[in-house]
């Protein structure tokens, strides 16, 4: 059944009358239980990763709102201090400070958007490569079946039977 599964257990002998469905042994390959341990790290990696970005994007959407607002109200009071500039009744280090606060807060409402699209995307790709990953893994899982082997048809075990230990090569058994 694979190539380099070992024979661990044999439910037949030769001659025996088996029917279809019924359990004649027992396999384990070393390559596929490494294959379905790095399909399952992978997994538990790229899953770790999805959660993080969940978590960054509750964060964005929690801040974004707050974000924006503090922009809004910065470049608002920075109008007003102008405007009371311009009649000669604010300081130039009060503007110069209010500027780079405005600028500042519009900064960070403009980095929370673009971080926020950016995640959106990043957790698109993840999770589809963790819907491949895991089917991937369903499916050699569901393959290997934990090396259980079961008549494909009813009939009668020819004279070659295998013995626990034995190493089977694909094709040949």
């Amino acid at each position: 059944p694979w190539q380099d599964a070992r024979v661990r257990e044999i439910h037949v002998r030769p001659g025996d009358r088996v029917e279809v469905g019924q359990k004649i042994a027992i396999v384990e390959s070393a390559t596929i239980s490494r294959s379905l341990a790095e399909l399952a790290a992978e997994k538990a990696r790229i899953g770790g990763r999805v959660a993080q970005l969940e978590g960054r994007k509750t964060v964005i959407t929690t801040l974004l709102p707050l974000a924006e607002s503090s922009a809004v109200e910065a470049q608002a009071f920075l109008n007003k201090v102008q405007n009371a500039g311009a009649n000669g009744l604010a300081v130039s280090k009060t503007l110069v400070d209010l500027t780079a606060g405005s600028v500042q807060a519009s900064e960070r409402s403009l980095s929370l958007k673009a971080e926020q699209v950016s995640l959106e995307i990043e957790m698109k790709a993840n999770k589809t490569a963790f819907d491949l990953v895991s089917a991937a893994y369903d499916d050699l899982q569901q393959t290997y079946g934990n090396g259980i082997l079961y008549a494909p048809v009813s009939g009668y075990i020819g004279t070659h039977v295998a013995m626990a230990g034995e190493v089977l090569s694909g094709g040949n058994d």
